[in-house]
């Protein structure tokens, strides 16, 4: 069973768009959402995989790209990130990295393949 995340809220980000936020304190090595996710067709060519996630991860080109549903598609880029994710085939888990405040902003590393296939050298 996915049970809804209990300790986040979206709220519009300045020249990000959407970001997932603490609305309760988290502590290192919490769980903070388990989302569902959708292998993405790899003949269909569209920009729709070019926000998806790798499987596996880390991997310069994974085999496999999936959405993430829940908050799972909305984590913003940070360098100093606040939060990962693992992902079993089936489920993504995102946990924290370092303890989060209320209010703060949960952050993911973008893979550097993410910003190569935009374009971008300044990430946000």
């Amino acid at each position: 069973m996915i049970l809804p995340p209990t300790k986040l809220y979206l709220r519009e980000v300045e020249g990000k768009g959407m970001g997932v936020f603490a609305s309760d304190a988290i502590v290192k090595g919490e769980v903070i959402e388990i989302c569902h996710i959708y292998f993405l067709n790899p003949l269909i060519n569209d920009n729709l995989s070019a926000h998806g996630w790798g499987f596996p991860k880390g991997d310069e080109k994974p085999n496999k790209t999936f959405i993430a549903f829940g908050f799972g598609s909305v984590y913003n880029h940070c360098d100093d990130n606040n939060i990962d994710w693992e992902c079993d085939g089936k489920t993504m888990k995102f946990f924290a990295t370092r303890s989060i405040n209320v209010n703060e902003e949960c952050c993911v590393k973008y893979h550097e393949r993410y910003w190569q296939h935009h374009g971008v050298e300044n990430k946000i």
